[in-house]
């Protein structure tokens, strides 16, 4: 019994030490991207202040999406302009060979298409999540660090950035 307790326990450590090195690693290896955000909503009564985020590149109008599945793995294929700000280039059910992207899944698959990218949460300090909604509501980015598989993690919110 104390040997089975052991081995759950180290199994538990293993998995959640993958988890946070993995998390790590893209805020780290990842190469960083502002992308356009707006807010949603700010608050979960069980995990305390948030703020959920939508970004322009969510939503992928004009397209024709009758063939993608909803929950199917897409890469959305994005171009950096000035101030390191991508956006939408293109989409493909494909993992794109080079250049920069972004892993998703398709959410909604009619017009207009939308995808998540499940960097759509964004915990911050207790009872700041309504000040930071109507803070958010012009001009905020969310900094993203993005890894070469198309993974990504957000690393801050850059409020009130005019370029």
């Amino acid at each position: 019994m104390k040997q089975l307790v052991w081995v759950i326990l180290t199994i538990w450590i293993v998995i959640s030490g993958f988890m946070i090195l993995s998390s790590q690693l893209t805020l780290t290896t990842g190469e960083e991207v502002l992308l356009k955000i707006a807010p949603v909503d700010p608050r979960d009564l069980l995990r305390g202040d948030y703020v959920i985020l939508n970004y322009d590149i969510s939503t992928i109008p004009n397209r024709d999406s009758e063939y993608l599945k909803t929950n199917e793995t897409v890469y959305v294929k994005l171009k950096v302009g000035q101030n390191k700000i991508a956006s939408f280039e293109s989409l493909s059910k494909v993992k794109p060979k080079k250049g920069l992207f972004i892993k998703g899944k398709v959410k909604r698959n009619y017009r207009p298409l939308t995808v998540t990218y499940g960097i759509e949460s964004y915990f911050v300090k207790e009872k700041t999540g309504r000040e930071l909604e109507r803070n958010l509501r012009s001009n905020a980015y969310a900094k993203v660090s993005i890894r070469k598989d198309g993974s990504a993690k957000v690393k801050e919110l850059v409020l009130n950035r005019a370029f």
